[in-house]
């Protein structure tokens, strides 16, 4: 009977101990997996927060300013290149590092300072030290909790634009004025008493045309000028070897009474996609320019032809050239080597700038080779009309006579 009661309890125990050794495997498993389940999504919250990182990252770096993150303590969380650019910092990757440690303009630190204060710091001008710079405006706001959004916009293209547009402005100025003077003081002579000698009154009755000319010359130009840089060319086929063929029917007499050769040398059917109007216009003005600082006796060969993809237009001269250091500008507006045989001339400094504006709205280039007292060559490259066939070629030619 003991023996039975014996064998029973142990037979008891070894199932308890069976189905906890189960329970137990059960919940080592179930711990196991939970564990794995933890570790997967703590690896694709990792994942997910690199992936945000590397999006904000590329985020700041696509902002056409600077842009920095600071806390309360002015350490950079967060920066993009053109923030270690326009504020001169001194480490590519500021991140982790205070600003004052790394800026070495104290003025753009002090302005910082003054909006995490409180104080409004919205598009504050900023002039950096480093070489070469201009300015920067600052705007600094909160970003969060104990978090300031900096941003620096470059100003150095504004600043640029605008020294243009008051050299523009005084040259405009300074070009009005002599021939308003001019007619003003002969009219001012005439009124007081000239009409009565007729030789007097007629050369001052010239001169007061002749300036009258010029001013419509420079309003002229002017318009060019601001269509040929605001105004998108109306690109068409056109048949530039025509073009330069009408130009120089036009020309030539102009050629002959300066007693100069005028030859020419045009590829057939050079055809571009091009605004006609605007490119007759730069035809005129090389070979007008040309012509105007040629001496009698020289000569003056316009070439067309194509050089690969590109057409290719070059307008050589004997005349006085151009001294070396005057080449970069040549394209200025109103920018003359020799201002008196320019307005003795009746250039107006703009024709070569009208150009240049011409071919590369066009998609092409210009440039000018020159030997002082020898000559100069003005090449413009275009690009040819694409999958133009000889037909079609002859086809534009016909409908352009």
């Amino acid at each position: 009977m003991i023996a039975w009661v014996c064998a029973a309890i142990l037979a008891a125990v070894c199932v308890v101990a069976y189905f906890l050794a189960i329970s137990a495997r059960r919940s080592r498993e179930e711990m196991d997996a939970k564990c794995a389940a933890f570790e997967e999504a703590l690896r694709e919250a990792r994942i997910a927060a690199e992936r945000a990182d590397a999006a904000f990252a590329a985020l700041l770096e696509t902002v056409q300013d600077g842009v920095l993150i600071l806390d309360e303590d002015l350490t950079v969380q967060a920066a993009n290149r053109l923030a270690v650019r326009y504020l001169n910092l001194a480490a590519e990757q500021p991140v982790g590092r205070p600003l004052p440690s790394l800026a070495a303009d104290a003025d753009i630190v002090a302005t910082i300072r003054k909006g995490i204060a409180g104080d409004p710091v919205r598009d504050i001008p900023v002039r950096r030290l480093c070489p070469g710079s201009g300015s920067v405006a600052l705007t600094v706001r909160p970003a969060g909790p104990s978090r300031w959004l900096v941003v620096a916009r470059d100003l150095t293209e504004r600043e640029r634009t605008d020294a243009l547009r008051r050299d523009f402005v005084a040259n405009v100025s300074h070009e009005l004025r002599t021939p308003m003077a001019s007619i003003r003081a002969m009219a001012e002579t005439l009124r007081d008493g000239a009409f009565e000698d007729q030789a007097v009154a007629n050369r001052f009755l010239d001169t007061i045309l002749a300036e009258a000319e010029r001013l419509t010359r420079i309003a002229d130009d002017l318009l060019t000028l601001a269509d040929a840089e605001t105004k998108p060319p109306d690109l068409k086929r056109v048949n530039l070897t025509d073009i330069c063929t009408d130009v120089l029917s036009k020309l030539r007499p102009q050629a002959a009474r300066h007693k100069l050769t005028l030859t020419e040398h045009l590829d057939p059917n050079v055809v571009v996609m091009g605004d006609r109007d605007q490119l007759e216009q730069v035809v005129v003005n090389l070979v007008d320019n040309a012509v105007k600082y040629t001496q009698p006796g020289g000569s003056i060969q316009v070439q067309l032809e194509t050089e690969g993809p590109l057409a290719v237009l070059r307008v050589a001269d004997t005349g006085i050239g151009i001294m070396a250091e005057h080449l970069p500008r040549i394209f200025e507006r109103f920018y003359r080597v020799d201002k008196a045989r320019s307005r003795q001339s009746g250039g107006t400094g703009l024709g070569l700038s009208i150009v240049k504006h011409i071919v590369e709205s066009h998609g092409g280039s210009v440039q000018v080779e020159s030997v002082y007292t020898q000559g100069s060559t003005f090449t413009v490259r275009l690009p040819l009309a694409v999958g133009t066939s000889e037909s079609e070629i002859q086809t534009v030619a016909v409908q352009q006579i």
